[in-house]
């Protein structure tokens, strides 16, 4: 069963990174001038994440969620609807305040700034995190699987939609107007996202949101601007960064 279930989420990971290529090939919203380069270098560092993932914990979530048997909600035996759908929310609720943390907190944002270096938009954007960061983010997830005992599918499908969405809002391209201002009332799209990756810092500092938008409304991070106007990466590097600078970039000095 959990074979079955980790083989679908791959499934899945492979067949919208495919599409989304497709689509913002065929149809993007900014040239880019090198995307092979730029593309095997984040690639690159995810098949290194998945590595680290596969090492730390050999199940994935899935198997370690159905086999801690602790927790508030494995005790609260509530109806599986109520908490599959808390599972969701607690745990997207979670991603914010990790994603916001990660940017306040100087020492998380020497990882998390490797995001952020990417001078270009697009799919594969969402795949550029530091190894560390990617080890200390599952730390944060197992710690909150224990904490809160939340069914094992619930955390899968969540994996799923985190993933799929984060890819979407990195792609370059944009829904039509009248699609994105209905969809980003509920999820994070371009709309949003892009200015999160402005290299002006008060911007950068915004919409911290992977996947729900309702949190950026709660806690007032929101903000909105023209995507044409937005400069993407981070002033203090405007060259684009190769695959050994990106790994060391944590520990050189500022």
């Amino acid at each position: 069963m959990e074979q079955t279930i980790l083989s679908y989420r791959l499934y899945i990971f492979i067949a919208l990174l495919a599409l989304l290529l497709i689509i913002q090939y065929l149809k993007p919203f900014r040239k880019i001038k090198s995307i092979k380069k730029h593309a095997a270098t984040n690639l690159g560092l995810q098949i290194i994440n998945a590595i680290i993932v596969f090492l730390l914990v050999p199940g994935g979530l899935y198997f370690w969620a159905q086999n801690v048997q602790t927790g508030a909600l494995h005790y609260m035996q509530w109806p599986y609807w109520l908490e599959f759908i808390l599972t969701l929310l607690i745990f997207d609720l979670l991603i914010y305040w990790q994603h916001r943390l990660f940017h306040e907190i100087p020492l998380l944002w020497r990882l998390h700034k490797v995001h952020h270096t990417d001078l270009e938009m697009e799919t594969t954007t969402a795949l550029r995190f530091h190894p560390l960061e990617i080890a200390l983010s599952l730390g944060i997830k197992l710690i909150a699987i224990v904490i809160i005992g939340p069914p094992a599918l619930a955390v899968v499908v969540f994996e799923i939609l985190l993933n799929a969405n984060a890819m979407v809002h990195h792609s370059n391209f944009t829904f039509p107007k009248p699609i994105d201002r209905v969809l980003n009332k509920l999820i994070i799209t371009q709309t949003q996202h892009y200015v999160h990756h402005s290299e002006i810092i008060n911007e950068t500092n915004s919409n911290y949101g992977f996947f729900l938008s309702i949190w950026d409304y709660i806690f007032k991070t929101r903000k909105v601007k023209n995507l044409n106007s937005i400069k993407f990466g981070l002033q203090e590097h405007s060259k684009e960064l190769n695959f050994k600078q990106i790994l060391i970039l944590p520990f050189k000095r500022n």
